[in-house]
Parts: structure tokens; sequence; C-alpha cells
């Protein structure tokens, strides 16, 4: 798994599958279903952690899930549709809103799942309607509103994302690219874009200081565990380096929510995914 996630660490999988079409992910879900073998769904893997002695279960990655479509201001993506190729698709079309996601990097399956966004929006609220499949109604087809999109999570998350129809903005192609463009480069100056990780470690509290700022406050930009560090660019981004472990990466986030908490009473919580082997 360290070949297809961002950290660039976890161990092997039972079984890893790339299916071609939606049809084929369906196939696959069902079997599993049917012989009660676990499956997990992976995306781009930016997002998530790998524990180094694997997953003892399938792994569907939708990445090769790369239809699209647009019907007036109705963008359609598949799940394993790039963020940044959506964004690209969406200037083109002259369709405005998905620039909010400038340098977030996964598919849109990822970022359906975990309602991915930053201070300039998410994108649940383009959200027309999801296509999923779940164990209980097979595939559907569900509005927006149902899969109830809240900060960095959504009521899909045990699903198989299948992919999604956003409503977006009329908008001028240039004025689109120059929204972007900034917002890119406000993240190059103040993230490690270029470093093994996964983003932002820890979600914001609902209050107060943001994660970021209370790790910076507690002194630990820089701290160091095994291969892994805090990122002195931006204090909420965990760095797998040279000879990483992702049990120096976990032991060193679990680290600094302790810190964050005995100095400040904050409880930090994991934005990024954690896959174990059980």
């Amino acid at each position: 798994m360290a070949r297809h996630t961002s950290f660039k660490v976890g161990g092997p999988a039972e079984l890893f599958v790339e299916p071609e079409t939606a049809d084929q992910a369906v196939e696959l879900a069902r079997i599993c279903a049917g012989a009660r073998v676990r499956l997990r769904v992976l995306g781009g893997g930016t997002n998530l952690l790998v524990c180094d002695a694997g997953v003892a279960s399938v792994v569907l990655c939708t990445k090769r899930l790369r239809a699209e479509s647009c019907d007036g201001r109705r963008l359609g993506f598949a799940a394993g549709v790039p963020l940044a190729r959506a964004l690209k698709k969406a200037a083109d079309s002259r369709l405005g809103g998905l620039e909010t996601l400038a340098g977030i990097p996964g598919t849109i399956g990822g970022a359906l799942v975990m309602n991915a966004g930053g201070k300039y929006g998410a994108i649940g609220e383009l959200v027309k309607t999801v296509t999923i499949l779940d164990g209980k109604h097979g595939i559907r087809e569900i509005p927006g509103v149902a899969a109830r999109f809240a900060y960095r999570s959504s009521g899909i998350e045990n699903s198989l994302v299948l992919g999604c129809v956003l409503e977006c903005i009329r908008r001028d192609k240039n004025s689109i690219l120059r929204r972007a463009s900034d917002i890119l480069r406000e993240k190059k100056a103040s993230q490690p874009l270029w470093a093994r990780s996964a983003g932002c470690f820890f979600k914001n509290p609902p209050s107060g200081p943001s994660a970021g700022k209370l790790i910076d406050d507690a002194g630990l930009k820089g701290i160091r565990l095994g291969g892994a560090s805090v990122s002195r660019r931006h204090a909420n981004f965990i760095v797998a380096g040279p000879g990483s472990t992702a049990a120096d990466v976990r032991a060193l986030a679990d680290s600094v929510a302790a810190e964050v908490e005995a100095r400040f009473g904050v409880i930090l919580e994991p934005e990024v995914r954690m896959w174990g082997r059980e």
C-alpha cells in the first residue's frame, strides 16, 4: 500500500483490484459481500495512513473510473477522476465553484467521502447528486443533502461511491483560473505540498485556534519521532521522511495530540483515515 498512498508507507493488501468500469466495481463489491470478505475502498490515497502490517481485506481502488460529462451548469464525474482534472474540466466548461479546491490532491470519490475543502469552501456545497452502492438498497442516486456533508465528513463513508453530479455557477474561464492560481499560490507559500504527507493531519476544533496554531503554540514544529516529523512550514502537517514507517507517523500524531490536550485541554481529532490490520 506504500505505492498507493501519499505518505508512501504501509504494508500489503490481501488483494488489490482496480476495476475499469463502475459495473466491475459493483460486481466486485457484491462478490465480497456474498463471501463475507471485507472490502475497503481507496481513491487517491492522499488522506490515508495504512499500518505497516498492511490490511487483511480486498482493496478496491477507483482510480480507473474516469468518466465525466457536462450538461448545462451540471458536471458529472466518476469517482476516480482526479480533483485537478475536475477543476480543469470545470474551467474549460466555464463553470465555477471547484476552483476553491485548488491544490487539494486525490480523487472525486475520496473528496466526496470526506467532504474535502478548505477555508474557501468544500465540495459538498456543490453536490447535486451522488451515486453510491450500499448493502441495503443497491445502486442509488441520492440528492446531495441526503449525503449529510459536514466538516471533513459525510454520511456516505460506508458506501462505495461511484460518482456525482455537481451544480456549478456560470463564470468566466479566466476568472476561474486566476482564482485557482491565487489559492494554489497561497497554499504553496504556507504548506509543504511537495512532502510525503496527507495534508492537514487533524481537524480544526469547533471553536478557538486552529489545530495548526495549537500545535505551533505547543512548540511542536519540527519535532521528530523515528522518520516522521512535524513540518516547520505548517504545524498540522506530519511528514514521513526517508526510512519512516506508518508506526512512526501514528506515534508522532498521538504524541502531538497528547501534548496539545495536556497544554490546552483541546482534543484533536484526526482528519486522516487510518487502516489497521483488523
